[in-house]
């Protein structure tokens, strides 16, 4: 199954966003999604020296678009947010191989009684993702397909890490 990650930076940053952006993006690679593209205003610098393409128009239309145009033979989108400090290779591979095995349209996480990103979108519901307005988020495709979408606890994704001692203690793990 070929994967790519659309890492969406947010141009409002949030508490370690730019910190986290590298880490998301290294646990992306690890999982072996290809191509990893990260959209946002700023975050370049923070993914130096990694194989991951940088745009600065962060819509989820843009970059689908570039995924689809370097590999045209995608089976599946995983989006994550770029600030979310607790995505790891391991968590990303089980939400693919839960996504797999299912034949589900949609894998969403769950965690903190929400039902967001990180989510990963079989090729059947790329054109809806290419439809949604430019500022607009993914609850609007998570409707149109609710009967044919799988939820996954990741209930790690709900702490997030708000202080330089949490952040080195992470950056150890």
């Amino acid at each position: 199954m070929t994967v790519c990650a659309l890492l969406l930076a947010s141009p409002v940053e949030s508490p370690g966003g730019s910190r986290y952006v590298r880490r998301v993006a290294l646990a992306a690679l690890a999982a072996l999604c290809r191509p990893v593209i990260a959209a946002g205003p700023g975050i370049s610098g923070d993914l130096a020296a990694l194989p991951v393409d940088v745009i600065e128009d962060g819509s989820i239309r843009c970059v689908l678009e570039l995924a689809l145009t370097m590999t045209p033979h995608l089976d599946a989108a995983l989006l994550l947010r770029a600030d979310q400090s607790r995505v790891t290779a391991m968590a990303i591979s089980r939400l693919c191989s839960a996504f797999r095995d299912s034949h589900a349209a949609i894998a969403e996480a769950a965690y903190d009684g929400t039902i967001a990103l990180p989510a990963l979108f079989a090729r059947s519901v790329f054109a809806d993702l290419l439809a949604l307005p430019p500022e607009s988020g993914v609850k609007p495709v998570f409707a149109a397909h609710a009967p044919n979408v799988i939820t996954i606890p990741w209930p790690q994704l709900g702490s997030q890490i708000e202080s330089a001692e949490e952040y080195a203690l992470l950056r150890e793990s």
